[in-house]
């Protein structure tokens, strides 16, 4: 899977910023802007997470994956059917294990080389997608979506990175600057249109 080179991912950030003063659905554009990640950086796969119940749980609204010809949510029509992880834990605490959740509440990425490696998460409810599918979640970008008031209004992840010769790669930190620097736009897309449905 190629992926895009950072002198051609600035036209792709232009982009972006013209379909966010024209799209009025916020939905819309972070649609938009996981495909554009997704194969910017050659990701096997991408998910987006909304924040919602008043900021008390979290919704996998996107799910989009190559290799098992995943597309559900948003304009692809059949509903995603994987439960998020919880953002706090039974006793009211909050949720460190889960990246997805950590990334909520610490308002910072999370890049992994090899997920099954990794120390301090738990990818329990990855390694029974892959068993299920005979799949192997290996890098992970892990971005969260906040806006201007230090909000969190979603997150974005990103799943195995391909080198171009489609051998299993990772997520470089160019990559994960570019993901934030569209994340951010995201951000304003959902700032916008709490200003459009403002009764």
């Amino acid at each position: 899977m190629p992926t895009v080179d950072s002198a051609n991912r600035l036209p792709q950030v232009v982009d972006i910023a013209r379909l966010l003063a024209l799209e009025p659905d916020a939905n819309h554009v972070l649609e938009r802007i996981l495909v554009t990640v997704k194969q910017a950086t050659g990701a096997d796969g991408g998910s987006i997470y909304l924040i919602v119940d008043e900021g008390r749980s979290l919704s996998l609204t996107l799910m989009l994956n190559d290799a098992l010809g995943i597309r559900r949510g948003g304009s692809f029509g059949a509903p995603v059917d994987l439960q998020a992880p919880p953002l706090f834990e039974a006793d009211g605490t909050p949720n460190r294990r889960s990246v997805v959740a950590h990334c909520v509440h610490s308002r910072r990425s999370v890049r992994l080389d090899d997920a099954y490696a990794a120390e301090g998460f738990d990818f329990a409810g990855a390694r029974a997608f892959d068993q299920a599918h005979s799949y192997r979640s290996r890098s992970f970008l892990t971005v969260p979506i906040v806006d201007r008031s230090d909000q969190v209004a979603g997150v974005l992840q990103l799943i195995n990175a391909r080198a171009p010769d489609g051998s299993a790669g990772t997520f470089s930190a160019e990559d994960q600057t570019f993901v934030e620097a569209l994340t951010a736009l995201a951000a304003i897309a959902f700032e916008k249109q709490r200003v459009i449905d403002r009764p």
